[in-house]
């Protein structure tokens, strides 16, 4: 199964300057995008993990698919350090993708084999999946 290692911050904020949120808050936004990437998992048949930085409180706890995992680092550990950690110990780098805009973590993911993407071309990708899923759902009306 493909699987996306994706910096969710970096993502955040490349979507910040295409997209319209529904809500005006930093905590909103977030809920958003990790909303959006569950469906694109669901809907593309993919693992996503995404990675913040900074705990959870306890409000925020998110629930995810089997193939869904939104984690929040430690006040030791970056979201940086969490994403090659994770290419490292990846089984199947063939199948990894990773998305940030930290080009140190890009070069590192590059030089172990691993597909890396910019922010800005992942959000094209989703764009695209949520207007075939709007096209849909249109559909089973």
């Amino acid at each position: 199964m493909k699987k996306y290692l994706i910096d969710g911050y970096n993502l955040l904020h490349a979507w910040k300057k295409e997209h319209v949120f529904n809500s005006k808050t930093f905590d909103g936004m977030r809920e958003e995008l990790i909303r959006s990437l569950q469906m694109l998992a669901d809907f593309k048949d993919i693992a996503i993990e995404v990675y913040f930085d900074g705990k959870i409180r306890s409000k925020d706890k998110i629930e995810g698919s089997p193939h869904f995992k939104v984690i929040f680092t430690s006040k030791e550990i970056t979201a940086d350090t969490a994403i090659e950690r994770a290419v490292y110990n990846a089984e199947s780098k063939k199948e990894l993708t990773v998305i940030t805009s930290d080009r140190k973590i890009r070069d590192l993911a590059m030089a172990l084999g691993v597909l890396s993407l910019n922010p800005m071309h992942f959000l094209a990708d989703l764009k695209e999946a949520k207007k075939e899923i709007s096209k849909l759902l249109t559909l089973k009306k």
